[in-house]
């Protein structure tokens, strides 16, 4: 039961007078007398006085205190909650910082699991909806009983790298509507421009904590013969870095690699004024998989990073060309590109010098087709260069055998109105690219646009190629997966088991929502191995958690909807009173 208008309660304070009343009332002296048949006024007069009298109350001081009692009750507008009525709409913050251990050994994720019980066990709602705030937006969970979601909101891992309560309380708000309870449950409190309407409350289980984070971690191809590796730390104080300089207490450091006992880099990083410090390493080539690894503290995420190896990935090539000559410049191209290797038993990309047959599983492509009816060209030459195949490329001054052929797909190049290379892709099959030439005699293949052309092709193959855009992925960060032309989904093995994710025209997006391994499998392709890593720096920070409770009580409107009146039971009951009090006063009198 609540109540209304709980000020109400200055009502007792005529209970007091009422016993008052009864209490002191004036004392006679007993006198014995002969006979009273000459006395007019036989009945005592019903006279105040300062006299305490021995407290006897007769019946109609009952049924005025009970009167009083009603009148009391209805001025206080009690009010019953219906019978398993409403929902609870409650906006969780997944968070990393929800994870953070506490010097108790607690998480503000376990705090506001345990408020959210208490509410469901004094509330009676009929179900619950919770609004996980991921960094992308608020995800519905749909209606639950309160023991799903308590179980939901338990068996939740929090490691997003930010929150989106502020879209999830609107969205709250188009859900249930105005009068509908909702609770917000994070570990810091709401923003100074926030409003908060009645019936809606705001609890913040934050502690603010010291914390050491690896905020940066890189290892990208250096185009040679090995990676650089970046490693950036950051300490953030409990107390306000703009106000009190951060601790420049040496940070340990190591970094490992699975099969090796000996440490990559074991030593302690000094940070400079602002709490930063920074790792530089030249890794050799074939540098095997590296873990990054930072002491124990309040928040074990982004204690540590996997970083896979960043090299290029070596694309399967066949040169299937009759021409000795010519089939030489073709490998000699691609034994510069570092990127091949010869494979004809399964090739992901074949040189050749006749029009394959596609089908669904075919290979890309590059055909080199003879010209029909040659005719030297020396341009000017008009270059698609919108096409990534190429960019960069140049073919000013080249003498150049052209054709009549007619090149099938988009002609990507023209000396006149003659088309000299042309892409084909038909029906989600790998793309297939016609070059018009000769023989090896061809000025193109002793000209600088050669080798950029087949760089550019290698590369576009290898990106195509089953695989994420890198090895090493950002927590919250969107990335493409690429798949095969003709399977329509890309399957990843995530620490949570399967997922499936739709693909289109070979492309699907994806953006990782748990740190760890995966493995991403497309058409039968070997598994590559993706490496998630959590870097935030919001998070990371604890200085800014905090702890309370925000909110107005809800209004009469709301509680008319979640609640039934019953200020009209008691004043009902008072009149009943007051009607008896008024018979039993007559009857006293004899009337």
């Amino acid at each position: 039961m609540i109540f209304a208008f709980p000020y109400a309660l200055i009502g007792t304070v005529a209970l007091a007078g009422l016993i008052a009343i009864y209490t002191f009332r004036i004392r006679f002296k007993r006198k014995p007398v002969s006979s009273l048949m000459l006395w007019q006024q036989t009945r005592r007069p019903l006279q105040g006085g300062t006299h305490r009298d021995r407290l006897t109350l007769p019946p109609l001081f009952y049924l005025e205190l009970l009167t009083l009692l009603l009148l009391i009750l209805a001025a206080l507008g009690p009010h019953l909650r219906r019978p398993e009525s409403g929902t609870l709409t409650v906006i969780f913050d997944p968070s990393a910082s929800m994870s953070a251990i506490t010097p108790q050994g607690e998480t503000a994720q376990a705090q506001a699991i345990r408020k959210l019980r208490s509410l469901a066990d004094a509330g009676k709602y009929a179900a619950l909806r919770i609004l996980f705030a991921h960094a992308d937006g608020p995800q519905n969970s749909g209606l639950l009983t309160p023991r799903q979601a308590l179980t939901r909101l338990a068996a939740t891992s929090c490691h997003a790298t930010t929150h989106s309560i502020e879209a999830s309380l609107a969205r709250a708000t188009d859900l249930c509507g105005e009068t509908d309870d909702i609770v917000v449950l994070t570990d810091h409190p709401p923003p100074p421009a926030t409003t908060l309407r009645p019936g809606l409350r705001w609890f913040a289980f934050g502690t603010p904590l010291a914390n050491s984070a690896i905020t940066i971690a890189e290892r990208t191809w250096n185009g040679r013969d090995g990676e650089n590796l970046l490693v950036v730390v950051t300490t953030y104080p409990t107390a306000n870095p703009t106000a009190i300089p951060p601790s420049l207490s040496p940070l340990p450091l190591r970094i490992t690699t699975p099969h090796s006992s000996a440490p990559v880099f074991s030593d302690s990083l000094t940070p400079d004024a602002t709490g930063t410090a920074t790792l530089q390493l030249q890794l050799p080539y074939n540098t095997p998989p590296l873990n990054i690894e930072l002491p124990p503290d309040p928040l074990t995420i982004d204690n540590h990073a996997l970083l896979l190896p960043d090299t290029p990935r070596p694309i399967a090539v066949a040169v299937n060309i009759t021409d000795p000559a010519l089939s030489n410049l073709v490998n000699r191209a691609l034994s510069a590109t570092r990127y091949t290797i010869t494979n004809t038993t399964s090739p992901q990309l074949i040189f050749s010098d006749t029009t394959p047959r596609q089908h669904r599983n075919s290979p890309w492509h590059f055909v080199i087709t003879p010209p029909q009816a040659p005719q030297l060209s020396r341009g000017p030459y008009l270059v698609d260069h919108s096409h990534p195949l190429l960019e960069g490329i140049s073919f000013a001054g080249l003498v150049w055998p052209a054709g009549t052929n007619q090149l099938p797909g988009t002609t990507l190049l023209y000396s006149g109105n003659r088309a000299l290379l042309s892409v084909s892709r038909y029906r989600r099959t790998a793309p297939t690219f016609h070059l018009v030439s000769s023989s090896a005699a061809d000025p193109l293949y002793r000209s600088p646009a050669w080798p950029s052309l087949i760089w550019n092709l290698t590369h576009l193959c290898a990106a195509a190629q089953p695989c994420a855009t890198a090895a090493n992925l950002r927590l919250g960060k969107p990335t493409n997966l690429n798949a095969p032309p003709d399977q329509p989904t890309v399957t990843l093995t995530t620490p949570d088991g399967k997922l499936t994710i739709p693909a289109d025209n070979g492309t699907a997006n994806w953006t990782p929502t748990r740190p760890g391994l995966h493995y991403i499998e497309s058409g039968g392709h070997k598994a590559t191995p993706l490496s998630v890593n959590f870097f935030s720096a919001t998070e990371s920070n604890l200085a800014t958690a905090g702890s309370g409770i925000w909110g107005t009580p809800a209004g009469t409107s709301q509680l008319r909807r979640s609640h039934r009146p019953y200020a009209w039971a008691a004043a009902a009951l008072a009149l009943l009173l007051l009607a008896c009090h008024q018979l039993l006063s007559l009857k006293r009198s004899g009337y």
